[in-house]
């Protein structure tokens, strides 16, 4: 499991994403609190996450075309430079007294236009740094500093915001991104270039890689389960302001506490994954995880007290990691190194359906509350999953063994 942090340039990539994760959950922890403070507005809690997911979908397939043709490293330099200044601007904001709602929105698009870059980059350049033998130690161990986040960068908004406000929270966050840069400059320059892709245009690189994803089944199958999770199975995330201001009345500590619980199913889902980097039936495991992930989606939305809703988002976190792991692995070993960057901004881009899927959620938990909303999405992933399991054969019947050295044996060749 730990064999890559071994590797010196992935050891500084995996504490450079880890403390820009622990950033990034205090953002989100931070930026729905943020949203609902000012209007007090489901609509505009769900405005807000719909609008960060713009830049994904627009910025995301360009970003892979970037990451599989420029020096990884500088990119995700520069990207988290963007996010540092967003929080730094926000924290000026909030202490002056002057920030609008419409400041907000600008700069939301500035932040999440700056991740949409990072994103790719970021997930391809560890495969790249280890080498074949040890992808499925890379991805689980990022899964294991991304699920931890979810624990450590909850808890500490939660913390921030009781005790210093919510510009204590965004100097903090600015803090985690200047440490994050801090850490990814030593990786070496040569180790994080790409050239393959250079001997073609930008756009035949981008068409190359629509063709892999598309016709290539097991990719194409890995990222329509992705997609699926993320369009309806991410809406109790996007409410959880709203269950904790209003469901279960317990304030931006509890929103932290809640977020915290997600976080520790998670951790717990992924150092699990992470102990089995070799599953003899990993397809089976990712849609048998996923179905259970809709239903700890649903036992969430019918949670009675702030003890049950834990529990559920515990089983849920945990459900959601193992599966969300497995099928990103599926998708690394399928892809070589050169496709990388483009195979994973289609698959990250599917992440942008989720935040895409906030501003009808929100205006639909105002009709019929934030539980009678979650508990729909949970309904409709759990169906969704067992639909899967039965149409998605070649995600379904994905073995380890049917891959050699981290690559696939018999590559497809690219589509001219």
């Amino acid at each position: 499991m730990f064999a890559a942090l071994a590797v010196r340039d992935f050891r500084y990539l995996w504490w450079g994403t880890a403390l820009g994760h622990v950033g990034f959950w205090a953002y989100i922890i931070a930026q729905g609190w943020l949203a609902w403070e000012l209007t007090n507005s489901a609509t505009f809690v769900g405005l807000v996450t719909t609008i960060s997911g713009l830049p994904g979908l627009l910025l995301m397939l360009p970003g892979g075309v970037m990451a599989d043709r420029w020096d990884r490293r500088f990119m995700l330099v520069t990207s988290n430079g963007v996010q540092m200044v967003g929080g730094i601007a926000l924290a000026a904001l909030i202490w002056a007294g002057a920030l609008e709602p419409w400041q907000l929105l600008a700069l939301v698009v500035v932040i999440a236009s700056s991740a949409a870059v990072n994103l790719p980059a970021r997930q391809s350049l560890g495969p790249q740094l280890v080498g074949p033998s040890m992808i499925s130690d890379a991805v689980a161990l990022s899964a294991v500093s991304f699920n931890g986040s979810r624990v450590l960068g909850p808890a500490v908004a939660g913390v921030l915001i009781a005790l210093v406000g919510l510009n204590g929270c965004f100097v903090f966050i600015a803090g985690c991104f200047v440490l994050a840069t801090a850490l990814t400059i030593p990786i070496g320059p040569d180790r994080a270039r790409n050239t393959h892709s250079r001997q073609q245009s930008v756009l035949e690189n981008f068409v190359d890689g629509l063709h892999y994803v598309r016709d290539e089944p097991v990719v194409r199958g890995s990222i329509l389960v992705a997609a699926s999770q993320n369009s309806t199975g991410m809406i109790y995330s996007q409410l959880m302001p709203v269950f904790a201001g209003a469901v279960l009345g317990v304030g931006g500590g509890g929103l932290g506490a809640l977020m915290t619980a997600v976080g520790v199913g998670s951790t717990i889902g992924a150092f699990g994954a992470a102990l089995f980097t070799t599953l003899p039936r990993r397809g089976l495991v990712t849609l048998a995880t996923g179905v259970g992930y809709g239903a700890g989606v649903l036992g969430f939305a019918l949670a009675p007290s702030i003890e049950v809703a834990i529990a559920a988002l515990v089983a849920l976190g945990l459900m959601q990691a193992i599966s969300t792991v497995s099928n990103q692995t599926i998708l690394n070993l399928a892809t070589p190194d050169e496709l990388r960057g483009r195979a994973m901004s289609v698959f990250m881009t599917t992440w942008n359906l989720a935040p895409l899927s906030g501003l009808p959620a929100g205006w639909l938990a105002d009709q019929i509350g934030a539980p009678m909303t979650v508990a729909v999405s949970g309904a409709v992933l759990t169906v969704t999953m067992i639909l899967a399991s039965a149409g998605l054969a070649h995600v379904r019947d994905f073995r380890d063994a049917q891959y050699a050295r981290g690559y696939r044996v018999t590559t497809p060749a690219i589509p001219r």
